[in-house]
């Protein structure tokens, strides 16, 4: 009974909630570094090409595969962000419910308003009669 050995394996290890910022920012000079090879290797295979067509395909290869695990590095990375995201997010919405359950625990209950009643229009205002002044003559 053989079993297959996985191409990947996940490693779990725990830091401070505040290192996650961090981690990830080691994690992702690492991948720079890597990428930095990766890309001088290219070169390399281009400058070899014309002459040594074979041996820039398994180079080729090779580099498809280093590309190819530069990639899951990145996805871990942005799995790590975007889950530390989604805790601060998380945080954020259980302290905007909590202060409104303590606001809404604090205020005496709202009084039943009775419905409001029809102001009477006012009363138009005859104008004022004009006086009739006699001239003397």
């Amino acid at each position: 009974m053989s079993k297959k050995i996985p191409k990947r394996v996940s490693i779990s290890y725990t830091v401070d909630f505040l290192e996650v910022p961090a981690q990830a920012e080691h994690l992702l000079s690492e991948l720079s570094t890597s990428v930095n090879g990766i890309a001088k290797k290219i070169r390399n295979i281009a400058a070899q090409t014309r002459e040594h067509t074979v041996e820039s395909i398994e180079d080729i290869a090779q580099t498809k595969e280093l590309l190819s695990k530069a990639s899951l590095r990145l996805e871990d990375v942005f799995s790590i962000l975007t889950g530390y995201i989604d805790i601060i997010k998380d945080i954020v919405e259980a302290k905007r419910i909590a202060e409104e359950e303590a606001a809404a625990a604090k205020l005496p209950p709202e009084p039943k308003k009775k419905p409001a009643a029809k102001k009477k229009p006012a009363a138009k205002k005859k104008p004022a009669a004009k006086k009739k002044v006699k001239k003397e003559e």
